[in-house]
């Protein structure tokens, strides 16, 4: 395996083992009822949970689409991730 595979490989697999660990936690908070205001802006509008810590799950706090999106900045090369 060249490394350039390799490291494909340990990246695919990073993604993963982060992905058990985001549903778990969505898992977790699924319980908790939302009020509908955003805990930023203030907004009266359809919020999203935003997870600070996956490991606890309960660790969370109300945004609105758009604050959620700010405290999830993308990169413009397509994959989905900032370097």
């Amino acid at each position: 395996m060249s490394l350039a595979a390799k490291r494909r490989y340990d990246e695919k697999r990073r993604g993963t083992d982060h992905r058990r660990e985001r549903e778990k936690a969505r898992g977790r908070s699924r319980h908790i009822p939302k009020t509908g205001k955003c805990e930023k802006c203030r907004e009266s509008v359809k919020t999203v949970w935003h997870h600070l810590d996956y490991e606890t799950g309960k660790e969370v706090i109300e945004l609105c689409y758009r604050c959620h999106r700010k405290e999830h900045p993308r990169d413009l090369s397509g994959t989905g991730r900032v370097k």
